[in-house]
């Protein structure tokens, strides 16, 4: 143990002996008053003998004992409260203060505190003995306000010791004062000239710190004593906004149309910085191979895809552009491939290319489009390739998946051209259509008609496999519908034959998918056991029948192209063929990214479970929390407060995904709120035909989607590939956002089930058990009876 003035620490010993004390000695030497006194460094239970010798001999009476552990008043934690402090210690309550000071460094309470933050070590104990203030007046103050304006400084203060204040136990009188000169109101718990004092100190200590100060204090009369000296850990307390684009969105026009389909709701930061980069990235990568930007790099990142308040949205602006630059492209077709409609808002004013570059950019852009079955080889071709190594650190794993990350990127605009053939093929014949049809709702209706019956669809396949398990179950086990969750589970884990045949080519084929599967969080089938089972079990209650396919494709064709000249309707048959190439493709494409970006889940999990061994993170959902660059920053060291702010960006992610934007705004989107008008009649896009009538069943979770019954509509805020096992026990579905070429809303036609899409605010206006009426031939819904009330009334 060593002792030292806290006016007098060596240089060199400031990192060993805690945060109290070296706060004390900063103070100090800014000039400011501290109570006299001393460090015992590196104190612990064997040092008790000569803690009480050196006290007696130091002439201090009546004293405080404080802690000043290494883990204690620091950037990335303050520790504040977690060890112990005794006030109005004498010689003869010395030991034992000093006892319970340092055992408090092992207690329960420092331990579970600074396991939170990953901390598996609490570092030494340190203690600072000093000179115990007789105060008239105590309290906190900070140099800029952790809960309000931060040109304001804060102050606390109550009369007496403040130790009442800094445990909570008495309320305070505050003064917000401005750092730049501040008005001091004279009638209160402190003087005018006390209020001056302190916000001079305050700001000295800020000066001393280099960073915002967290100070305690307390006054004997008109003279003033600092106790304390942290940085301000709030500071870099992430808000839901901390990780939104950052580009000026003035003027610009945003959707969420299409991306909020693919993953609708907030996303986890992890996801943000790698599955969403990749989608970025891949539309980066195309408007670069059209001509309309000379690299992905040219623009910076989130130009096209970008988050608010960790929601996704498409940056239409910049894809504007691409009717600037090439040939024959408008700012009407990019709509409708994009949000099915021809939006309101102006086209881009960027200054139109010379037409000999619109018309090379057109030949490059054609070439894209009808690369589709290239991207899709190469997608395949790539999703072999990532087969990642047995590696034992943390290091080393995030070394591998930060080398692998451009290959996953570079995989997504294969997904991307291979999908994108969909869109482009949809929104041409919309146009087509507008020139005789002027209901934008009736050509939604009528082209859904002609996407129906389309043959080797691969998230159809999803339910289709899911039946042969449950025929299986059911010839082996005839009593299997009976079966408990358990039961089932105990069964299934034991399976052999047939039945474990089915298992096994289902987790082959569709194992890597799951609800919400761009999100790094959401576990795959195959790694979620108890959501799989739960998947069979649905099946296995429902009538075990398919309902009968729509067969009659052809013949909607025609209806739809038979007002039009010769010419038009060739076009409008050709286009029909593309779509519905498109959906198989497009279907097949978003598997194959999803079987790669499973990879990547894999592979992060490990990684966090590597992170938790070796104490960086509390526990492993932690990971989703960090972007990648800052898990990086985290195994170099480098990651002073990340923890603090993973934990605090969790309890966020509930908030943000509580938020509602409008499918399209002008400028940055801005959340919405849900207002009941009283009403009982809705209306939405229809884009598989269809009616029903039906008990409602609201679901917004994986949890609400276990509830569902034998005949029920499903109300959801999205269409999702993971909802897909709940077809066969649906009588039809409505969701609030979604679009014909969804991968809801093409399972839902092939299995003739009726849906309806952006219906507002649905799973709030209607309730669970509300018998409702459902019409997807022209998106009309109504609320035939309100849960618990009868007809009559």
């Amino acid at each position: 143990m060593k002792i030292y003035s806290l006016f007098d620490i060596p240089e060199e010993e400031l990192p060993r002996v805690g945060g109290k004390a070296r706060g004390l000695y900063i103070l100090h030497k800014a000039g400011l008053g501290i109570a006299e006194g001393y460090v015992l460094s590196d104190a612990d239970l064997s040092s008790a003998d000569e803690a009480c010798e050196w006290f007696d001999g130091s002439g201090l009476v009546n004293v405080a004992v404080r802690s000043s552990a290494e883990s204690e008043d620091g950037k990335d934690l303050s520790g504040a409260g977690q060890y112990e402090t005794a006030l109005g210690v004498t010689k003869e309550t010395f030991r034992d203060a000093f006892l319970s000071c340092v055992s408090s460094l092992g207690g329960d309470r420092a331990i579970k505190y600074s396991s939170a933050f990953g901390k598996t070590d609490c570092g030494r104990m340190n203690v600072v003995v000093q000179t115990m203030v007789n105060a008239t007046v105590a309290g906190v103050g900070f140099s800029t306000d952790p809960t309000g304006e931060k040109d304001c400084a804060l102050i606390e203060a109550v009369r007496g010791l403040g130790e009442s204040l800094v445990s909570g136990t008495s309320k305070s009188t505050r003064y917000s004062l401005k750092r730049n000169g501040a008005e001091f109101v004279g009638d209160g718990v402190l003087s005018a000239s006390l209020q001056s004092a302190l916000l001079d100190g305050l700001l000295k200590a800020e000066t001393a710190l280099g960073t915002g100060a967290d100070c305690e204090w307390a006054a004997e009369g008109d003279r003033l004593y600092w106790l304390q000296a942290r940085p301000i850990t709030t500071d870099d307390v992430p808000d839901e906004d901390e990780l939104n684009c950052g580009r000026d969105l003035s003027g610009r026009v945003i959707t969420s149309c299409n991306v909020g389909e693919m993953l609708p709701g907030a996303i986890t930061p992890l996801s943000l910085s790698t599955t969403i980069y990749a989608l970025d990235y891949g539309i980066r990568n195309m408007l670069a191979l059209a001509g309309v930007i000379k690299s992905p790099d040219s623009i910076p990142p989130q130009s096209c895809i970008l988050s608010v308040k960790n929601h996704l949205f498409i940056d239409m602006t910049t894809l504007y552009s691409i009717s600037k630059n090439v040939m024959m492209a408008s700012k009407k077709s990019i709509d409708l491939a994009i949000c099915g409609r021809e939006l309101d808002y102006g086209d881009t004013a960027e200054k139109a290319a010379s037409p000999f570059r619109k018309l090379r950019n057109g030949i490059r852009y054609f070439k894209i489009l009808t690369g589709a079955e290239k991207s899709k080889k190469k997608l395949v071709a790539a999703s072999e390739k990532f087969k990642f190594s047995a590696c034992v650190t943390a290091a080393d794993v995030y070394a591998e998946i930060d080398n692998a990350l451009p290959a996953m990127y570079e995989a997504m605009w294969y997904h991307y051209n291979t999908s994108s053939h969909s869109g482009a093929m949809n929104g041409a014949l919309n146009m087509v259509l507008k020139d005789k049809i002027s209901d934008p709702e009736e050509i939604k209706a009528k082209v859904a008609g002609t996407l129906e019956g389309i043959d080797d669809i691969e998230s159809v396949a999803i339910l289709a496999d899911l039946r042969k398990i449950a025929e299986a179950v059911l010839a082996d086990r005839p009593d299997a519908r009976d079966f408990g969750k358990d039961e089932l589970a105990a069964y299934l884990d034991g399976a052999t034959g047939e039945t474990r045949a089915a298992i096994d080519a289902f987790l082959s084929r569709h194992g890597h998918r799951a609800i919400r599967e761009a999100e790094l969080r959401s576990k795959s089938w195959r790694d979620d056991k108890e959501a799989f089972y739960g998947y069979i079990r649905t099946v296995l209650s429902s009538d075990g029948r398919e309902k009968e396919r729509p067969a009659d494709w052809e013949k909607n064709t025609e209806e739809l192209a038979a007002p039009f000249n010769r010419i038009a309707r060739k076009a409008i048959r050709f286009l029909v063929k593309q779509c519905r190439k498109g959906v198989v493709n497009r279907e097949f494409s978003k598997s194959y990214i999803i079987k790669i970006i499973d990879a990547f889940k894999k592979r992060y999990r490990l990684l966090a479970t590597r992170l938790v061994e070796d104490g960086l993170l509390p526990d492993e959902d932690c990971i989703y929390f960090l972007t990648h660059e800052e898990i990086g920053r985290l195994i170099r060291g480098e990651g002073a407060g990340l923890v603090k702010k993973c934990i605090a960006r969790r309890r966020l992610l509930p908030v943000q995904n509580a938020y509602v934007f409008p499918d399209v705004s002008c400028g940055a989107p801005q959340p919405i709120v849900y207002e009941s008008t009283g009403g009982d009649e809705y209306k939405g896009d229809p884009v598989s035909r269809g009616s029903a009538v039906g008990r409602a069943r609201i679901v917004k979770s994986a949890e609400d989607a276990k509830k569902i019954e034998n005949g029920e509509i499903m109300v959801s805020c999205y269409t999702d590939i993971g909802w897909s096992p709940y077809y066969c026990l649906l009588s039809g579905l409505i969701t609030e956002v979604g679009s014909a070429l969804s991968h809801g809303a093409v399972v839902a036609r092939e299995y003739a089930l009726p849906l309806v899409v952006n219906v507002p605010f649905a799973t709030e206006c209607i309730k669970n058990g509300d018998l409702i009426s459902l019409d997807a031939c022209t998106g009309d819904i109504r609320v035939l009876e309100r849960a618990g009330q009868t007809a009559a009334e």
